[in-house]
Order: C-alpha cells, then structure tokens, then sequence
C-alpha cells in the first residue's frame, strides 16, 4: 500500500515536472505570438517605452495562460474591432511589462490599433489605456454624455447641432438627414465648432474597413468624396477639436480624437486608390482636384466681396431659428440694401436676367433670405414672389455647395466624351446639396405668414392708366390699367443632356435651351391692383408692368395686393426701371 503511494506521487511529479519547467521557461514563441504588419499609409510602431502601463490593472496568472488569452483576444480584435477587447488586451499586455516577449507583442497590438484607427502610436497608447479600466470607462462616458443637454426651446437647426455633437464625441451613433446638416454646416469656409467639422467629415467620407487595402476597398464612384470632402478634411484643427471637447470627460475626448483620426485615415486610403487616376488622366484630375479647389476659392472670394450682405442673411437666419419672432420682425431692413445692391452691379436688363443673376450663389442666398423674410413678416406676398423667381434655380449654399456644382460641370463636360465614365451624376449633388432650410421654414412651419392655400403667385402684364396713393395710408398705392394690345415675345425651351442639379428626392433636372419664337399679340386690361407704394418705384402712367398676383385678382378679387416684377418706362420695353421693386 505504501508502495503504491509512493508509485503514484512519482507519476504525478513526472507528469508536473515539465508544466513547472514550462512556466518558469516561458518563451513567448510562435504559439503565442500574432504579429501584425502596418497597413498601407500608417505609422509604423517601434520599441515601445512600457511605462504607460504604470498603475494599470494587471492580471493574476502565470504568463503562459495571460499570453494564450491575450492571442485569443487579439485574433477576435482582429475580426471585429479593437475597441471590443481594449480593456482584456491592454490588461494582459501589461502584466509582464518586463518580458522582452509581452513587449513584442505589445508593439503588435498597437499596430493593430494604428492600421484600424489610424491614430498614432501615441494616439492608439492613449485608446489603450483609457480603456483599460471599463467601468470606469463607461461611467465617465455616461456622465459626459448626460451633461450634454437638449437645448430648450430648440429649433430644427439647433436640435442637428446638438446631435452632431452627440455623435462626434461617441455618445450616439444614429446618423440623420444629412443632406439637411450639410446645409446648415454649409454658411461659410469655417465652422463654429470644430466638432462641426468632424461630423461633417463622418458622415462626407465613405464608412469603410479601416485597415483595408485603399486598392480593393473602394470603387470610381467614391472618389468623389476626395473633392466633395477635400477642403473640410485639410482645415480639420485637432487643437480646436482639443478646445471643443475640453470641458468634457475623458472618454469623449478620446472618442472625438478617435474619429478623426478614423475619417482622416480613410480619407487617405481613398486618395492613394485614386491617385493612380488622378496622375495619369486629366479628367480625373480636373473632376477630384481642379474644380473642387477652384470653386471653393472662388466661393471665398465671392463672400468677401459681399461679406456685408452675405453676413445679414446670416443674422436673419439665426433670428428665424431662435426663439423670438420679434427679433426678425424688420428683418427686411438688412436684407434689401444687399440685393440692390447686387441688382444694380449685375447690370440687369430684363427679367431674364433677374433670373440669371439670382441664380448664381451670393444672388440665391440674397434673395432666399429676403423672400423668407417676408414670408414670415409682411407682406406674404411679396415674399412667396421672390421665392419662386428662383424656384428652378440650383439650391446654392456656401462653399461646400459649390464644389459639389462645380464637380458636376466638370462630370457633364466629361460625359460627353466618355459616355462610359464610371460616375453618376447623384454622386456629386444628391444628399450633397439640400433645399433651403431658411426658406423651408419660411414656406412651411408655424412662423409663416403665407397663407395654408391660395398663396400661389401667377402673373399678369398691363399698361398703366394711372397711379393713386391709398387714402388712408401712405404704404400703398392703386393702379387702374388701360386696354392695350400688344406683342408678347415667345420663346421654346429644349431639355439639353446636361444636368443642372440633382433635387432633394434624387429626379434628375436637365439644362434647357430657350430661343425666341416670334410673339404671340396680347389684349387684357387687367383689374385694379394694390402694391406697396415702396415696391413700384419709378411708375408713371403709360409704363408696361409685369407684376405678381393672387389667384382671383383678374376676375375682381379686388382686396388682393400684387408685387412687380418688371417695369418699363413703355410698352415698346426700351427701358427697364424696376425689377421685383429693385432699381436695375
């Protein structure tokens, strides 16, 4: 019996005599070891000085168990993400921070960090390490996220800024009406907030594997992004990102960094798969690079040519977003000033040429902020007026609006060689450039003055008989009108094959061409109509006026005011003298 004890003990000793040996042994060797190659365009990671790991959690185990666990938890980091198994990795990594084995593989880790993020190695040690403690990582993202509150008394625009931000630092991940941001973000070259800037950037560059071969991962059509998102990815600050998220915790302020530095590094994998294009075909060239940068510049240039007038649209808008409605109520003040001015340099000759002129960007955003502001003051109808002289032009914005038009142009002119090119025209307008927001507000929501029906505008022509100031005010006056005939040019218009935008649900709008068709004899003596006096300046008896009314006013519904649109010093149209009751 005691001989069998004894047989059993040497059995048992032979059999842990080599686990022992082994743990004291350890070799971190190929059975442990997942080595990780730098990705195409990342930092390269060297030695590593392990002292980050310094006060972190550590395991309690033999090193051969903590690097089994520690490969099982790279290889799943590898298949899915690494911030998934942050906190077991950087635990593992930095329990044996001596062993010349864990060092190694730390160095990979961290690869693996900087291929997917596309941080630093400085940057990826800072992601490591802040989560190497996950309870506490969650509690702090959770009370950072709660600080960040629902503005009260919130417009629509307010409420996206607010989730922008949301998103930017980490606290949400449900993207929105991007077409809708874009416009909003898109005032001028700058933003107010760089966290502004980054979600801009989250939701312009293509979401896509981050550690993937930029050749194989993206195809022609995304290319347009380098253009689209090019000058925004250039001024992205990370000092002002640094300044935004400074009063936040840890988390967040780590999560804002992450995301830039993911958007950067995708955006850089996307110009390396097109750089081949780029240096070898000018279309590609003058598509992703030239246009985009020239548009931007000239967009600038632009602005600070009418920065006056450009900075009261934006006055007006935050007033119609902000909580008070007397803060706009003689918005009409700041605006008019602008667009006569900019009527009177355009050299305006015709209502064609109102047309042309509004059409253009700094015109468009003049005019839209001028119409809104009447839609939601008085008289409606001068606002609904303005507002449909330039429905069927493209919906301009700032510089961002620009380059997604001017990437357009230049997709129109290639296509018409290379009818085979392998972009759509979506790819540069649709959910790049939006309807209006200040004019939706003004046509749609609770502060509009327009009318819920009959507000529609058609117009009328008609040679002055004569022009009587109201009796009971001076803000209007009434115009009666004589019987004439007379001849009205005719033209007819022919869709082109070049698109001139792309509208919010995604129809495509082609160019026209519009040429003279002779002129068609007209006789009508319109009704009696009533115009704000300041509206009809230079009308005398005997002028031609083209104006705006109601539906009803040609059949006797008298009470309805009109609005101009042209008038002429006579009916032969030898000389312009108002035009949407500006000065040409």
């Amino acid at each position: 019996m005691v001989r069998g004890f004894w047989c059993f003990i040497s059995v048992l000793m032979a059999v842990l005599a080599p686990m022992s040996a082994y743990a004291d042994d350890f070799s971190y060797d190929d059975r442990y070891m997942v080595v990780v190659d730098p990705a195409p365009g990342r930092e390269v990671v060297g030695e590593l000085d392990m002292s980050f790991c310094e006060g972190l959690e550590k395991w309690d185990d033999e090193k051969h168990r903590v690097a089994s666990a520690t490969r099982t938890n790279i290889e799943v980091a590898q298949r899915r993400s690494w911030e998934d198994e942050a906190t077991p990795l950087i635990k593992g990594l930095c329990t044996y921070p001596d062993d010349p084995g864990f060092r190694q593989q730390t160095r990979h880790v961290v690869q693996l960090v900087v291929n997917q993020s596309g941080r630093s190695t400085e940057g990826a040690i800072e992601s490591l390490v802040a989560r190497s403690d996950s309870k506490r990582w969650k509690a702090e993202k959770e009370r950072g996220c709660d600080a960040i509150k629902e503005p009260e008394e919130a417009s629509e625009r307010d409420m996206a800024f607010y989730r922008a931000h949301r998103v930017a630092v980490g606290c949400s991940n449900k993207r929105w009406a991007e077409s809708e941001w874009r416009w909003y973000v898109d005032r001028t070259a700058d933003v107010q907030n760089e966290l502004d800037r980054l979600y801009t950037l989250m939701i312009c560059v293509p979401d896509t594997p981050y550690s993937a071969s930029p050749l194989s991962e993206f195809d022609a059509a995304q290319f347009s992004r380098i253009g689209l998102c090019g000058a925004d990815m250039r001024a992205l600050d990370p000092g002002k990102l640094d300044q935004a998220t400074a009063g936040m915790t840890m988390p967040l302020q780590v999560m804002a960094r992450e995301r830039l530095a993911r958007a950067r590094a995708t955006f850089d994998n996307l110009v390396r798969a097109a750089k081949s294009k780029v240096d070898t075909d000018p279309d590609y060239k003058r598509l992703l690079i030239d246009a985009p940068q020239a548009a931007w510049k000239k967009w600038e240039a632009d602005y600070q040519k009418h920065k006056k007038a450009m900075d009261a649209t934006f006055k007006f808008e935050d007033q119609l977003f902000g909580p008070s409605v007397k803060a706009y109520g003689s918005c009409w003040k700041d605006l008019e000033p602008g667009v006569q001015q900019y009527v009177k340099a355009s050299k305006i000759k015709s209502e064609a040429d109102f047309h042309k002129a509004m059409s253009q960007p700094i015109g468009y955003a003049l005019l839209t902020a001028l119409g809104s502001c009447y839609a939601v003051t008085a008289p409606p109808v001068v606002g609904v007026l303005l507002l449909a002289s330039i429905e069927r032009s493209r919906d301009w914005r700032g510089p961002r609006a620009a380059v997604a038009y001017a990437m357009l142009d230049a997709f129109n002119d290639i296509k018409a060689d290379r009818t085979r090119f392998p972009m759509g025209p979506g790819t540069f307008t649709h959910g790049f450039v939006g309807r209006s927001q200040v004019e939706r507000m003004a046509h749609s929501t609770e502060r509009t003055k327009i009318p819920s029906s009959g507000g529609h505008l058609e117009s009328t022509s008609g040679v002055v008989k004569a022009v009587k100031k109201d009796p009971k005010t001076k803000e209007l006056v009434h115009v009666t009108y004589k019987a004439e005939s007379w001849m009205e040019p005719m033209v007819t218009c022919k869709k082109t094959g070049r698109i001139y935008k792309i509208d919010s649900t995604g129809s495509v709008i082609y160019e026209e061409n519009c040429r003279p068709a002779g002129k068609s004899k007209r006789t009508f003596t319109p009704k009696k109509t009533t115009f704000p006096a300041w509206s009809v300046k230079g009308l005398k008896p005997n002028g031609l006026m083209k104006f705006g009314v109601p539906p009803g006013s040609q059949d006797g519904n008298q009470g309805r005011s009109g609005f101009p649109i042209e008038i002429y010093t006579n009916k032969q149209k030898k000389k312009l003298i108002n035009i949407y009751g500006f000065t040409p």
